[in-house]
Order: structure tokens, then C-alpha cells, then sequence
């Protein structure tokens, strides 16, 4: 009976108890909190939810805050980035430690090695990648050296045994409300203040209700009618717009629009480059009659001569047309009467006969003038006297 017991109560130790711990390794990690509450010897140390060792010593700093000892199992890998934290339930129950993954806003420098209530040795005599002030060792820690670098995957990223980290607590809900007890008493007081002020707010209305009852509903009543305007200008929106024809009218009308705002463009362009053209016409316009302007009197001057010669020009141009057509004259004569006409063309005809005789008279006078300058001596004595080769 006796050996059935302790047998028993071995498979229970096996069974409930941190069996792990004692048919596995592990390393020691030093971690400072601010606070530990319900973080005894044996809590679960977690990362990920998965179990990866115990809590072997807890006591206090000299420095202020709680020194925590840590085994973790030797086949788990810490990293800097890791942070412990402290969390539990809502009702302070099931305290586990849990290491989570830093957040990267900004790299954290190394502070300086915290102060310690007892002798270094090993690899806690190193300075920590990651340092927190108030670690100290436990008095009968035994530092393990470290493992060789072949073995780790950028050990300057890994946790080693025996380092010291900085470790936070997860916020109670408990303490946050005890937090939020002044600002909660605040909020109540403003709330009360709001419903005071809109208590006020229902009586002047329920006053001015009652006081304006009838000018209320005639409101309503225009409001309705208002109402009815605008359903019947829908429905007349909607006969309208119900049409295929008038929507397809529309649609294509709405295509249209770009190339009759473009036409218009291009439209006001050209009138813009007319005007153009008819400021430049008016402006040379005005260098031409600007000299008009200024001879202006001796030009108006000059034309009332000229009309006055034109209209005594036309005159004697109506006299000269009047005494012609009446006979007057010479003009007038030749115009009416025959005879003087065919004096006129007998005394041409007999002037071309004359012309036609005279030629050949020309002609033996050109040859007796010749005839001379050829031989001089034809003339007279002195001509005889005086012989001449007859060269002209």
C-alpha cells in the first residue's frame, strides 16, 4: 500500500508538476519589473502561449522594483527584441509571464549595467545588450559560460544565460478604472451638467410650443403644401424626362456639349483675332484722318472751289450743248446742215486728190534738189568756173 502511494503520487508529480524542469536543461535570465503582483516562485513563463519555463526566485531590488529569475528551457531561443511582461486575469488570477515582440518605433539604447547586490562572475560580468537598472543576481546563482557562436543565430540578437533584461507589467483593469475615478466623477459631473442644461432646453421649447401654437401649424401646413408643389414638379420632371425620345435628345445633347464648347472657342478666338484686325484698321484710319483734321478748313476750302469751278465748268458746258443742239455755230452748222457736211467731205476728198499729185511733184524735187547738191555748177557761171567733183 505504502509503494502504491508514493508510486501514485510520483505519476501526480509528473503529471501536475513541472516534469519538464527536472528531465530537461535550461538557462537562467535576470529580469527586472517595477512591480510583481502574483508572481511567486513557479509561475509560468510564456512566450507565444506556449510554456517555455518557470519562475525560479523573486525578490526585491535595493534600487526599487522586483529581481525575477527565469529558467528557460534550453532548446527555446530568446531575443532582444522580446519584452517579459507581467499579465493576468481580469480577476488577478492565472499571473503568467509572457515575452512579446517589441514594437519598432525607435531602437532602444543600451542604458547603463544595473547595480547588484552580490558578486559577478561570468557571463553576467559582460555588459548586457539589453540593460535595465535595479537587476541584481541571486546570491547562489551559478552563471553558466555561454555557448559558442557556432551554435547561435546572430548571438548579438539572442538572450544568453545569465543576462539581465527590462521587463513591463500588462495594465489591471482595476487599477485603470481606480485610474479613471477622477476623470470618470468628471464625466458625471459634466453629464449632469448637459442634462440640467437640456432640461432647460425642453421647457423653453414646450413654451414656445405652446406659445406659437397656431403660427406652428401654419408653418406645417405650408410646409405640406410646399411638399405637394415640389411631388407635382417631379412628376412633371419625371413626364418630361419619361420620354425615350426627350432622354435620348438629352444624352446626345450632353455628347454634343464638348464640341459646341470647342466650336465656341474656336468661334470667340476668331472674333478675338477680327477684333484685332478692326483695331488696327481703326487705328490706321485715324493716322489717315488725323492730317484731314488738322487741314480740315483748307481742304472744305478747296473743295467749295472746286465745286464752283465744276458748276461754272457746267454751265458753260449746258450752253456750249444747248447752242449745239440749236444750230448755233460752227459745231452747230456742220451738225445740221447737210450741205456744209459735204463741203466739208468734197474739200477732203479734193485734198486727197491734191496729196496723191503733189507726191510724184515731191518726188522730182527731191531728185532736182539732189541733182544740184551734186553738181552746183549747173547754176551759173561761177558754177562753170568753179568745178566741183560732184560729191555731195
Amino acid at each position: 500500500m505504502v509503494l502504491a502511494t508514493l508510486f501514485i503520487a510520483g505519476i501526480l508529480v509528473l503529471l501536475f508538476g513541472d516534469a519538464r524542469s527536472l528531465m530537461r536543461g535550461g538557462y537562467i535570465v535576470h529580469i527586472h519589473f517595477p512591480e510583481a503582483p502574483g508572481v511567486t516562485d513557479g509561475t509560468p513563463v510564456r512566450k507565444s502561449g506556449i510554456l517555455i519555463g518557470r519562475v525560479t526566485k523573486v525578490r526585491f531590488a535595493d534600487q526599487g522594483g522586483v529581481n525575477v529569475d527565469v529558467k528557460i528551457d534550453e532548446n527555446v531561443k530568446l531575443y532582444r527584441d522580446e519584452i517579459p511582461q507581467v499579465s493576468g486575469s481580469l480577476l488577478g488570477g492565472d499571473v503568467v509571464i509572457q515575452f512579446l515582440k517589441r514594437p519598432h518605433s525607435a531602437p532602444e539604447k543600451p542604458s547603463a549595467p544595473p547595480a547588484h547586490d552580490g558578486p559577478q562572475t561570468g557571463a553576467a560580468a559582460r555588459a548586457p545588450s539589453v540593460l535595465t537598472a535595479g537587476a541584481e543576481p541571486p546570491d547562489d546563482a551559478q552563471i553558466k559560460p555561454a555557448k559558442p557562436a557556432a551554435t547561435r543565430e546572430k548571438p548579438e540578437e539572442l538572450v544568453h544565460d545569465g543576462d539581465y533584461i527590462e521587463g513591463s507589467v500588462a495594465a489591471n483593469a482595476f487599477q485603470a478604472l481606480g485610474n479613471l475615478e477622477g476623470e470618470l466623477s468628471s464625466a458625471i459631473n459634466n453629464l449632469s451638467s448637459a442634462g440640467t442644461e437640456v432640461g432647460k432646453l425642453a421647457t423653453s421649447l414646450n413654451k414656445l410650443l405652446e406659445n406659437n401654437d397656431a403660427q406652428i401649424n401654419r408653418i406645417v401646413d405650408k410646409t405640406e403644401q410646399t411638399i405637394d408643389t415640389f411631388q407635382r414638379t417631379l412628376n412633371n420632371v419625371d413626364d418630361v424626362l419619361g420620354n425615350a425620345d426627350v432622354r435620348e435628345n438629352l444624352k446626345k445633347s450632353i455628347t454634343e456639349l464638348p464640341q459646341l464648347f470647342a466650336d465656341t472657342r474656336e468661334t470667340v478666338n476668331t472674333m478675338q483675332s477680327t477684333l484685332e484686325s478692326v483695331d488696327r484698321n481703326m487705328k490706321n484710319l485715324e493716322g489717315f484722318t488725323g492730317p484731314l483734321g488738322d487741314r480740315g478748313d483748307q481742304i472744305v476750302t478747296n473743295i467749295d472751289q472746286a465745286l464752283a469751278r465744276l458748276d461754272g465748268l457746267l454751265v458753260e458746258m449746258s450752253d456750249f450743248g444747248r447752242k449745239l443742239n440749236s444750230g448755233e455755230g460752227t459745231l452747230g452748222q456742220l451738225m445740221r446742215s447737210p450741205d456744209l457736211y459735204q463741203h466739208l467731205n468734197a474739200a477732203a476728198i479734193n485734198i486727197e486728190r491734191i496729196t496723191c499729185e503733189l507726191r510724184p511733184i515731191l518726188g522730182d524735187a527731191r531728185v532736182f534738189s539732189d541733182k544740184i547738191a551734186r553738181h552746183p555748177e549747173l547754176l551759173g557761171v561761177r558754177g562753170a568756173i568753179q568745178k566741183s567733183p560732184g560729191t555731195k
